[in-house]
């Protein structure tokens, strides 16, 4: 009889942590559409910080060819530094919202709550490149804010349809 209670303790514990995995910030490596490519060799990096409660999905593509390189999930309130990105031109798009759905399993689709996110993207490519100066050299890094008073008209950004993400 004192083993039941153990047992739904460490369910409960389980069930706690199991659900709490499902909206980890960091990046998502197991979805077919989006590769991971790192250059160790580069120490640049770009930083993704959401704001006032908005949840964030980011994906990090290649200009020339359209290949996603980078699928990045974002609590609300917190930040994600992507680093050792290759040197070259991309594209980032994300989306955005304020309730993120926790019990559906696939990381692969947006699980947005909300009946309509917000779905944008930089209006300009990033560039990473190591930029010598003299003897040494400077790198690219980049900071983006996401947050609710996230501006649909600032000129640095374009809404997209979902399909487009």
């Amino acid at each position: 009889m004192k083993i039941l209670p153990f047992i739904f303790l460490f369910y409960g514990v389980f069930i706690n942590i199991a659900c709490r995995a499902q909206a980890v910030t960091g990046e998502i490596t197991d979805c077919s559409d989006c590769k991971p490519k790192i250059d160790t060799a580069i120490n640049n990096s770009l930083t993704i910080v959401t704001r006032e409660n908005t949840y964030a999905v980011v994906k990090l593509i290649e200009n020339g060819t359209g290949a996603c390189i980078r699928y990045i999930f974002i609590n609300k309130d917190e930040s994600y530094e992507v680093k050792n990105i290759p040197k070259g031109n991309y594209i980032v798009k994300f989306a955005l919202g304020l309730e993120w759905d926790e019990k559906k399993k696939s990381s692969c689709k947006l699980r947005f709550k909300d009946k309509k996110p917000l779905f944008m993207k930089i209006a300009k490519p990033l560039q990473f490149k190591k930029i010598h100066k003299g003897d040494s050299y400077e790198i690219s890094s980049y900071t983006i804010n996401l947050g609710l008073n996230f501006s649909e008209s600032n000129v640095a950004n374009k809404r997209i349809e979902s399909n487009e993400f």
